[in-house]
């Protein structure tokens, strides 16, 4: 797992989590703390742990060239490379906290 930020055409790696090869699920989650999104992730039955946190104060639109709001997805890819790979979401669920 890859946590990248992009901005002006530079990616920066925020964090990072080696996944083990195999069938084993994944859980991927984010938690926001007012500005600051902490991504998390965990393997099989593992409790999600921090992996990295992205600072939503760069997300203005005049920081991020007139893009407004913030969006939450997983992308998957081989960077360009044929592969048989293959990525099952099962399940999204947002949960807004009290």
């Amino acid at each position: 797992m890859l946590a990248v930020h992009r901005r002006a055409g530079v990616a920066t790696v925020l964090g990072e989590r080696p996944l083990p090869a195999g069938d084993a699920p994944v859980t991927l989650a984010v938690q926001a703390h007012g500005q600051d999104y902490v991504l998390l992730a965990g393997v099989g039955d593992e409790v999600p742990t921090p992996v990295a946190t992205a600072d939503g104060r760069t997300l203005d639109s005049v920081s991020a060239g007139g893009f407004l709001g913030v969006w939450l997805g997983l992308v998957a890819t081989s960077d360009g490379a044929p592969s048989t790979g293959v990525v099952t979401v099962e399940r999204f669920e947002y949960e807004p906290s009290a």
